[in-house]
């Protein structure tokens, strides 16, 4: 799994080339015009260009960014321009075998035909500082036998001397959010559980509720009904009752006859 690097300092104004000195403008067009979009600068192993995928000498990183810097080297302020890569798996564990710890950059100084200077790619070698200014001062001595034309993606090309690669990886946010997530799983396993028992007597009670309520529900349902067939008596004994009261009030009255009209002839009404 590839890794990304975090910005390192890959080449400094002055530094020795194969017969030229990489100019300050030169590091500060690197950074400015670099993207992977016109051209991506990869990493290999001595600025050799392997064919095929199973070769040692493939690809090893890729240049993500470019910036320019300047630092204090030497006691002198010098233009540093700094790269940042996605490392592929070969590369970290070359770098985890301390193996390749010295990087050598290649540069178009005018890329296609820009007039500027361009990343073309990096390389990676154990050839220490001293030793690469040594054969780089014999290749610009010596032309015809210089051992880097071969190397070269375009004649005008040029390599710088190596320089030790301060190559550092940045946090592994993934890794360290799936660590994060391992060490929580349990505590959710446990807060799952607690949560199910809770969650399991809030269920019980609500259960129980619900039955009361529906009890109740019942019951006033049922005193709803009583209640209806109480009005429903209610008012027909009341229209009964008004019927009779109609019917009573339109007979005539049947009572007790008048009394015989008083003559005063009282004898005469005894029957002897």
């Amino acid at each position: 799994m590839s890794k990304k690097s975090k910005f390192f300092r890959v080449a400094v104004a002055g530094a020795t080339t194969d017969g030229r000195i990489i100019e300050a403008s030169w590091i500060q067009q690197m950074a400015k015009n670099y993207n992977q979009n016109t051209y991506t600068a990869l990493g290999n192993i001595e600025h050799i260009r392997g064919f095929t995928p199973s070769s040692e000498f493939g690809n090893y990183a890729k240049v993500i960014a470019l910036k320019a810097q300047e630092d204090e080297v030497a006691g002198q302020k010098k233009w540093c321009l700094y790269a940042q890569l996605e490392a592929f798996d070969n590369l970290i564990e070359l770098h985890s075998k301390k193996q390749k710890l010295f990087n050598s950059i290649e540069v178009n100084p005018s890329f296609a035909d820009s007039n500027e200077a361009y990343l073309i790619g990096i390389a990676f070698t154990d050839t220490p500082a001293s030793l690469g200014t040594q054969i780089m001062e014999f290749a610009s001595k010596n032309p015809d036998a210089n051992p880097f034309t071969s190397k070269k993606l375009h004649k005008d090309n040029l390599f710088t001397a190596a320089s030790e690669a301060e190559l550092e990886f940045e946090e592994d946010t993934t890794s360290l959010f799936s660590q994060v997530l391992d060490w929580l799983k349990p505590q959710q396993e446990q807060q799952k559980h607690k949560n199910n028992g809770q969650f399991k007597d809030v269920a019980d009670s609500l259960e129980a509720i619900a039955k009361t309520f529906g009890e109740n529900t019942t019951e006033l349902k049922n005193l709803k009904t009583s209640y209806s067939d109480l009005q429903t008596k209610h008012s027909n004994l009341e229209k009964s009752f008004n019927e009779l009261v109609t019917k009573l009030g339109g007979e005539p009255n049947s009572g007790t006859p008048p009394a015989p009209e008083n003559t005063g002839n009282f004898s005469e009404q005894i029957d002897c």
